[in-house]
């Protein structure tokens, strides 16, 4: 159940508040994108308390101001860090480490699907992960 405050805004459930935490925290945490989350704050002109807000035990949702900022500024796919959808990143220049992640996902998934191949097996049926991205890139 959805709960209201005193003005009549709705407030996220604290389940939904803690995946967006979550997603947040895959986020910045990526290998090379940002060196701590005060990094993250000085590239985004973010205040620290605010982030701190996002990154709490109980965190507080990003407001849409900041929501339209990581979108804009760091092509952050809105769908997937609010309900986890879709990739990462949007926009041209996504990283081959992501668009290689999701491929091998999708292509396990497709497989263990179609052929009811067990998890054990997967490696013999998926080709290496280099092969795979230069047959399907090229």
């Amino acid at each position: 159940m959805t709960r209201v405050d005193r003005v009549g805004r709705r407030r996220l459930e604290k389940n939904d508040s803690r995946s967006i935490k979550d997603r947040l925290i895959a986020h910045v945490g990526y290998p090379g994108r940002y060196k701590s989350r005060m990094q993250f704050e000085r590239d985004l002109g973010l205040p620290h308390a605010t982030v701190t807000g996002w990154f709490a035990e109980v965190p507080r949702a990003p407001d849409t101001y900041h929501l339209i900022q990581l979108g804009r500024r760091k092509r952050l796919n809105l769908n997937w860090l609010l309900l986890g959808e879709g990739p990462e990143l949007i926009g041209p220049g996504a990283p081959v480490s992501d668009l290689k992640s999701e491929l091998q996902t999708w292509i396990r998934a497709e497989v263990t699907a179609r052929y009811e191949v067990r998890a054990d097996e997967i490696e013999y049926v998926v080709p290496g992960s280099e092969l795979m991205l230069a047959a399907t890139c090229a």
